[in-house]
């Protein structure tokens, strides 16, 4: 696997790429790309095995587009220039092996100033029709159609504009399109365009609020799918969506809803009082089975698409999925998503607190298919919160503050 090695010394900050063995061992030909100070790096992996990597440092002139083999060598033709840009968001690698780079220059308040986005033939070099003249972050459907989204600040002030480009760098019919400040948007499994955006949305004390929250499905098209918008009173979740389309979300009040393809109410819907609740809302989330997970800072509950409870878990009286722990605001709101194997394995991040000395421990534990603790875990965590990530050989990566971790599906250390 590869890793990015960060090191921050007083106000500065500098990255090495790094590509590991299963047992952790750094392989020959690696550590490279040691950044400056200041510098900006996104990776990705393709189907060779070969790493991508934007690399922006704004001193040297800009940002470079890299592709490293696993031995740790550029070939001909690499690095691509993508001189004048001053920040890049990470590649993005089709199922065709095309690779695809967007940056942008923005001014010191993060207004956009102007954008690029390149498709690259790892053996051929760019594309034709390409590059063309806007910037953002990326996402790919299955016909093959790029979705470029960019604010044109910060996301709570700026609008939204969401970009739909064609194989051969065209414009698609019907874009680009435009939300209103605090929007966002995602893509669903169908290929369809998820966005919500919040009224009078205002900061509180662990959350926020607002006076409305809507959701929308948007076609291929750019034209709003029928029966949308849809709103909410009150402050909303981000949305969940399930393989066919269906939109969940978590209420103000802790009930998950359904919605359709057209927006109605799904039958056995609502589930009352198993997500959130008050200015902490976190998201339903959706796993390889198609089963709805709600989580609160007492546990999590799944769902059937039905809206029937299949299991419950939490982590006890003196436990909590939520990191910021304590008689606090934030204490309500879960930040961790959980991470899904195909198996039906879930994985989520559990705390415990210690009332005495105010200080707390993570551990990551493992859920079967049916809510049950697997053997060997939970898994303790040393160096405080970690971001979790599945491997295709099964083993699960931690990323923390003092070091890079792997464990087995049976909870133990890979040594």
């Amino acid at each position: 696997m590869f890793a990015v090695l960060r090191r921050d010394y007083w106000d500065e900050t500098s990255y090495a790429i790094v590509h590991l063995d299963a047992l952790g061992r750094v392989k020959p030909g690696w550590p490279i790309c040691l950044l400056e100070p200041g510098g900006q790096v996104g990776l990705a992996v393709g189907g060779d095995g070969s790493l991508y990597a934007t690399i922006c440092q704004p001193e040297a002139g800009g940002c470079v587009l890299h592709r490293f083999t696993v031995e740790g060598d550029e070939p001909p033709g690499w690095p691509l220039p993508l001189e004048g840009m001053t920040s890049c968001a990470a590649p993005l690698v089709a199922s065709d092996g095309i690779v695809y780079a967007s940056c942008d220059v923005r001014s010191d308040d993060s207004h956009l100033l102007v954008g690029l986005t390149v498709a690259v033939d790892p053996n051929t070099g760019v594309r034709p029709g390409w590059p063309v003249d806007v910037g953002g972050q990326l996402e790919m459907a299955a016909d093959g159609t790029l979705y470029v989204r960019a604010w044109s600040g910060y996301p709570d002030v700026s609008p939204l504009t969401v970009t739909a480009l064609d194989p051969n760098g065209t414009l698609r019919p019907g874009w680009p399109r435009s939300w209103p400040a605090d929007t966002f948007v995602r893509l669903a499994p169908d290929g369809t365009l998820t966005a919500w955006w919040y009224e009078n949305r205002q900061g509180g004390e662990g959350g926020f609020v607002a006076d409305r929250t809507f959701y929308a499905l948007f076609g291929a098209d750019g034209r709003t799918l029928p029966g949308w918008p849809r709103t909410t009173g009150e402050a909303a979740s981000a949305p969940g969506i399930g393989p066919d389309g269906t939109l969940y979300y978590d209420s103000v009040d802790g009930d998950v809803f359904a919605l359709d393809r057209r927006g109605a109410v799904k039958r056995g819907w609502p589930v009352r009082g198993v997500g959130g609740s008050d200015l902490a809302v976190s998201p339903p989330f959706v796993s390889t089975d198609g089963s709805i997970l709600a989580l609160d800072r007492s546990g999590v509950t799944a769902l059937n698409p039905g809206g029937g409870r299949l299991w419950s878990w939490g982590p006890g009286r003196s436990g909590s999925l939520s990191r910021c722990l304590g008689a606090t605001p934030c204490a309500e709101r879960v930040d961790d998503p959980p991470v899904f194997e195909p198996d039906g394995t879930v994985y989520v991040r559990a705390y415990e607190w210690d009332a005495d000395t105010g200080n707390s421990t993570a551990a990551i534990v493992a859920l079967d298919e049916r809510g049950n603790v697997r053997p060997g875990w939970p898994h303790r965590l040393p160096g405080g919160p970690t971001t979790p990530y599945v491997a295709p050989d099964g083993r699960l990566y931690l990323a923390g503050s003092k070091g890079l971790y792997a464990l087995n599906s049976d909870g133990s250390r890979v040594k």
